[in-house]
């Protein structure tokens, strides 16, 4: 007997117990999908994280004061900060932003309470970051010197106000604090996991100077920094760095521990690490339900191999090999959880097709994702199944053919 022989058999043993099998493969399914689930969302959110962060340009970098430090909540970076630093070794630009929370008259379809995220800054901030502009606009320089009040918002916004992003140029957004701006641009709006972070709000940009005054005169202080440096190597970065944070700490009479640099790279190197920890956690969880799928696949086969002491015992008695029995019990097994493994891969890439669908982040499901989940299932199968398998093989002829 060769092994396509006892491949048959082991599917017409399968076959005769439709619904045992079926109910067998749940756990292996359910265990399958989870991991390929939680991979794949994971891989997902990541995706949408690395892609927002690439909107920034290369060798970004912000400053600001460090909270809680001696005096680090009292140092007020202002536009005179920009115009020394831009000026310092290794520095290529320098701008800066200034963040409010404005809330803006209520629409009249809606009683839905509008907060805008709104960033103060400088016709140049476009060389630092890359608007996706879906309709009109960036401010330009001259609306930027005359302090003109003009404003871009996100195309969520546009949409729920005025019905599409091209029907909301030229129109204005109404500020409970009396403040009119007129719309110049509308950009696409963020459907990364960052954008969970701002809470129920829309964000939008309008030129520093047209910010609404936060003291008397004129808009001086700036949340933060953004530099871009000319350095080519890790060594001259760390050097423009500590130059940065020199000028910074002398400037406003302070110590060098007062301010902080913050990275893109560096932010996308933590949110790795903790996609990585959560994927791992979770997928452990998820892990278990396919270990007890595992636990029921030997209990059938156990169940299975008594059921059959006779036609063993008769099999053996004809010339059968102990490796014929334990290769056919085996191959009964495997295919359980081959057959419940792939439908686990696609029942997983279903859900995370359509979590992306209802997120509106881009699908994905890497090769390794499912070479991960098939190479799970089948150890589960060869682990769970070899010692029902054995004991078949092990069984005495005449003891198998006197069993009642």
């Amino acid at each position: 007997m060769n092994v396509w022989q006892n491949l048959m058999i082991s599917l017409d043993s399968l076959r005769v117990n439709k619904m045992r099998s079926l109910l067998t493969m749940v756990g292996i399914i359910v265990g399958v999908a989870s991991v390929v689930l939680v991979v794949s969302i994971g891989q997902i959110g990541r995706g949408s994280v690395v892609s927002e962060l690439a909107k920034y340009s290369s060798g970004v970098f912000f400053v600001s004061p460090k909270p809680g430090t001696a005096k680090g909540d009292s140092i007020e970076l202002t536009t005179n900060d920009i115009r020394e630093i831009s000026r310092l070794e290794g520095v290529r630009d320098a701008t800066g932003s200034l963040y409010m929370t404005l809330e803006a008259q209520q629409l009249q379809t809606s009683d839905e309470k509008l907060m805008f995220n709104v960033t103060g800054t400088f016709t140049d901030f476009a060389r630092f970051y890359n608007f996706k502009m879906e309709a009109g606009r960036m401010f330009n320089i001259n609306e930027q010197k005359t302090r003109q009040k003009v404003i871009i918002v996100e195309s969520d916004y546009a949409v729920k106000a005025f019905g599409s992003s091209e029907l909301a140029i030229n129109r204005k957004v109404s500020f409970k604090n009396g403040n009119r701006y007129e719309i110049v641009g509308v950009f696409k709006s963020d459907k990364s996991l960052l954008a969970g972070l701002t809470g129920n709000s829309y964000n939008a940009y309008m030129p520093y100077d047209s910010m609404p005054l936060l003291k008397e005169g004129t808009n001086y202080k700036l949340s933060d920094l953004m530099i871009i440096s000319d350095a080519t190597s890790t060594e001259e970065r760390d050097k423009v760095e500590r130059s940065i944070l020199k000028y910074a700490a002398q400037k406003h009479k302070a110590e060098v521990e007062d301010f902080q640099i913050q990275k893109v790279e560096d932010f996308q190197k933590s949110l790795d690490m903790i996609f990585n920890v959560m994927q791992i956690l979770i997928g452990s969880i998820a892990g278990i339900s396919l270990l007890v799928g595992g636990v029921g696949v030997m209990n059938i086969m156990l169940v299975s191999v008594t059921e059959r002491t006779k036609e063993i015992g008769t099999r053996k008695a004809i010339g059968a090999t102990p490796s014929l029995i334990l290769q056919q019990f085996m191959m009964e097994a495997i295919i359980l959880c081959f057959i419940g493994g792939m439908l686990g891969i696609g029942f997983g890439a279903l859900g995370s097709f359509l979590f992306a669908a209802i997120t509106q982040w881009e699908f994905v499901l890497s090769g390794g994702t499912v070479v991960l989940a098939f190479g799970f299932s089948a150890a589960v199968g060869l682990f769970f199944g070899w010692y029902p398998a054995k004991k078949a093989a092990n069984m005495q002829p005449i003891e198998a053919l006197r069993y009642e």
